[in-house]
């Protein structure tokens, strides 16, 4: 439900590569009041360390937790 008052919601952002995963749990995006947006960067593969390759966005998993 989307009206005023209702419980607020929160998420966590996911990556999971290889085998490592990497999250961002988020403020909440609905706080009983309005909605708000949110972004997260990962700017290294959490599977290498490293900047991406092309292959490793490829091949990696995103996910979104409603917390």
């Amino acid at each position: 439900k989307t009206k005023d008052g209702f419980q607020a919601i929160g998420l966590t952002h996911t990556v999971d590569s290889g085998s490592a995963s990497a999250t961002t749990s988020l403020p909440n995006v609905f706080d009983n009041t309005h909605w708000t947006g949110y972004t997260s960067v990962y700017g290294t593969d959490p599977n290498t360390n490293t900047l991406w390759t092309v292959s490793g966005v490829n091949e990696a998993y995103y996910g979104i937790e409603v917390t």
